[in-house]
């Protein structure tokens, strides 16, 4: 089931599927690149007592405030890797982050969601960010952070540039990847994934999980008859074509009509091709149970 939901979403990207490299999580892995023989670092979660003797540091508590979500918790990927207790893994981070800057080059699509608050789209990022061609955050609060009016639960630091908003969203994944993608007492993190990291040269599509919220933005600016100009300026400053993932449970409830209403609006108002969209109706994959 969760195979075929990859695949689906994967076509919609262009992207095909990627035979498991033997990439494990539990540790950062290294092989050499036959073709120049540098050794190419796979980054993946840190070990328990590096963890948790960075998170005691800072007077946090790894199990507890963190399980809520690993966006709450207050450090970089390259502070818990400068923890004294993984000396080595530092420069390690450090250079992930520095190939980053051309992988960026290389993208092709960002992605974003519209929904609703337990809808089933935490699932949904983590399987795309789970991708080695995606890096999906998980509720990075992107579009609000660019509108400079970040959510109470979320006191994200405002995004002006393409840069910000790119490396903001690789920290975030990463961040996920080295605690575990917690969200709501659930851990969504995908066995063997790829979070917050890619197959290098291979990085095609960014973005951020956050559909509520971005659904309630977009809401008040069609409000006061200025969604579209601003979600093109959005674009424009992403500078590459955004396609929207509408996630949902009823497609005969008010909340589907309102949301599937924002997309057409979008759709129908946005230069020709800067935006696509598609549909995931939750309800196929559940047993019943939608809570």
């Amino acid at each position: 089931m969760v195979a075929t939901f990859v695949s689906i979403i994967m076509l919609g990207f262009g992207l095909g599927c990627i035979e498991n490299e033997n990439w494990y999580i539990g540790s950062i892995k290294e092989r050499n690149d036959d073709s120049s023989g540098e050794k190419l670092y796979r980054i993946a979660p840190l070990s328990p007592n590096c963890l948790n003797h960075t998170l005691d540091q800072k007077n946090e508590k790894y199990g507890t405030h963190f399980k809520r979500s690993c966006k709450f918790i207050p450090l970089s990927p390259i502070e818990v890797a400068s923890s004294s207790a993984c000396p080595e893994e530092r420069w390690k981070v450090q250079k992930h982050f520095d190939s980053f800057q051309q992988e960026k080059e290389s993208l092709k699509r960002y992605v974003m969601f519209i929904a609703t608050a337990h809808s089933g789209h935490s699932l949904v990022g983590s399987l795309l960010d789970a991708h080695p061609m995606m890096l999906v955050a998980n509720e990075d609060d992107i579009f609000s952070r660019y509108l400079k009016h970040p959510g109470n639960s979320y006191p994200g630091t405002p995004l002006e540039t393409r840069d910000e908003i790119f490396d903001s969203i690789l920290s975030n994944s990463l961040k996920c990847a080295l605690y575990s993608r917690w969200q709501h007492a659930y851990n969504y993190t995908v066995p063997h994934g790829w979070g917050g990291d890619w197959m290098p040269g291979k990085l095609t599509v960014i973005g951020d999980k956050k559909g509520g919220t971005t659904s309630n933005r977009l809401k008040a600016l069609q409000s006061e008859k200025k969604m579209v100009e601003v979600f093109q300026e959005f674009q424009t400053t992403i500078g590459l074509p955004i396609h929207i993932i509408h996630v949902f449970w009823d497609k005969n409830s008010d909340v589907y009509r309102k949301n599937e209403k924002l997309v057409s609006i979008l759709q129908d108002g946005m230069s020709s091709g800067v935006l696509s969209a598609s549909e995931w109706d939750n309800s196929v994959y559940t047993c019943g149970d939608k809570d």
